[in-house]
């Protein structure tokens, strides 16, 4: 049995190609710009990914430190058991994290909106 080509699957091809081509400039507008460090939630510092630096991080446990490279971040060192934050690869895309539980920090990839409304009411 042959199908054919109908109005119904040009129009499904019509509709993703423009959601697709109306996704793409938003996600463009989300470029990562810095990391948050937290610790119990709580926002320790920011820093811009566009400068190589190494920095260290207090955790409940002891020290972490974490190194900006590249725009990406990774931690080197960590005073946590099992070291699964130092085994997690370097992130560099909006909303990713590295977290060390036993040390209550997050390492967080954060974007600046240049349209910082979420919402209008009336």
């Amino acid at each position: 049995m042959v199908k054919r080509f109908t109005l119904v699957d040009a129009a499904l091809i019509a509709t993703l190609t423009g959601g697709a081509a109306l996704f793409i400039p938003a996600m463009q507008s989300q470029r990562p710009e810095t990391v948050a460090v937290y610790r119990d939630k709580t926002l320790l510092a920011r820093y811009p990914l566009t400068v190589n630096i190494d920095f260290i991080v207090r955790g409940t446990l002891g020290p972490m430190r974490v190194r900006i490279e590249n725009g990406a971040v990774r931690v080197l060192s960590a005073s946590c058991p099992e070291q699964i934050c130092v085994k997690t690869k370097a992130i560099r895309k909006t909303s990713r994290q590295i977290i060390c539980e036993p040390n209550h920090v997050v390492l967080e990839i954060e974007s600046i909106k240049t349209n910082s409304i979420d919402a209008v009411t009336q």
